[in-house]
């Protein structure tokens, strides 16, 4: 008889189970990059023309040049220092808004000086046709198993201009976990101060409508679910003014409580650098989780992150139109 490679065995067994298990965090953050083209200006000369023509013709159709038909000029040096953000961020899932490609995310996900091909995984929605201010999804490489995209045009139905609709991602980690992850872009103009837009709010109003109907569907599936992006409203403010039997035109709110979605942006303030100042310190890009998903929030995590100067080390004082006027909220998950 050989006793010693038994109790070998069953001393490792019990020093394997001793040990704690190593947990797994994950950063999700959304990012609005404001008209994020394909393809930047070639100098600042063509910035300068752009702007001129911009001032000419309000319009974004009527302007003469079409590369000049967008509300963002940037020349290549932004989307390095947008590239340099994204990287600071330390994100592995990004709910990006207003992206015009595929061409436009790589230039700052595959920039091959910040980050490098083959690290991200992305997925711009395919609608509206022609569009230059799309949703899409970026995931790192390593977090995937499996995916799977879905186009949900309808969410932009009631848009007249950029019907961006949201983009959903059933996204299954190496670990097995399985969740959906909802991005959408809403109408702007009803943030929900006094000068709002009626038919803006109108036209919210109608999104929000359309969002409790596909979240009534989704609970049916019973699976978790990440719902962020840039809401355009002031959820805060929209909520407890609900609650006082006031909701304010535009709502969005009620057809999203009554989903089990926890806010994450509940109370939270802006730092001066993300908005500009006339958005005030509540924000308007949010991330709600379904409640097992919402139990995996490490406390304090939310931050937003304000842009960097060129120096790599302070912060401008405001967010600079030509990188965007919204600065990334992320939020970290521990299982």
């Amino acid at each position: 008889m050989h006793p010693r490679p038994f109790t070998y065995s069953l001393l490792m067994a019990l020093f394997l189970i001793a040990l704690p298990l190593q947990a797994v965090e994950l950063r999700l953050a959304t990012f609005n990059v404001a008209w994020l083209a394909n393809q930047p200006l070639p100098s600042m000369q063509a910035v300068k023309a752009c702007q001129a023509e911009a001032r000419a013709y309000p319009e974004l159709a009527s302007r003469p040049t079409p590369a000049c038909r967008r509300g963002v000029f940037r020349t290549a040096g932004a989307y390095a220092l947008l590239a340099r953000h994204i990287a600071a961020l330390d994100a592995d899932l990004i709910a990006f808004q207003e992206v015009e490609g595929e061409e436009a995310l790589k230039r700052i996900l595959a920039d091959g000086r910040y980050q490098h091909a083959g690290e991200w995984l992305w997925w711009v929605n395919p609608l509206p046709v022609d569009g230059q201010q799309r949703v899409a999804i970026a995931i790192r490489r390593k977090w995937v198993n499996q995916v799977q995209i879905t186009p949900l045009p309808e969410l932009g139905k009631p848009l007249w201009r950029e019907a961006r609709g949201g983009l959903l991602a059933r996204w299954t980690l190496p670990s097995g976990e399985q969740f959906g992850v909802l991005v959408v872009h809403l109408k702007s103009g009803c943030r929900g101060g006094s000068q709002d837009d009626p038919a803006a709010c109108k036209a919210l109003s109608a999104q929000g409508q359309w969002l409790g109907t596909y979240l009534d569907k989704w609970q049916v599936i019973g699976a978790p679910l990440i719902l962020l992006g840039d809401f355009n409203r002031d959820l805060d403010g929209e909520a407890q003014a609900c609650a006082a039997g006031r909701c304010p035109a535009g709502s969005l709110w009620p057809a999203l409580d009554h989903h089990g979605l926890r806010r994450a942006t509940q109370g939270f303030a802006l730092p001066t650098g993300c908005y500009p100042p006339r958005y005030g310190a509540a924000p308007i890009d949010h991330i709600l989780l379904s409640d097992s998903l919402a139990a995996r929030i490490v406390p304090g995590s939310l931050q937003a992150h304000p842009f960097t100067l060129p120096d790599g080390h302070s912060h401008y004082p405001q967010a600079p139109s030509f990188l965007s006027d919204h600065c990334p909220l992320s939020l970290l998950l521990r299982w």
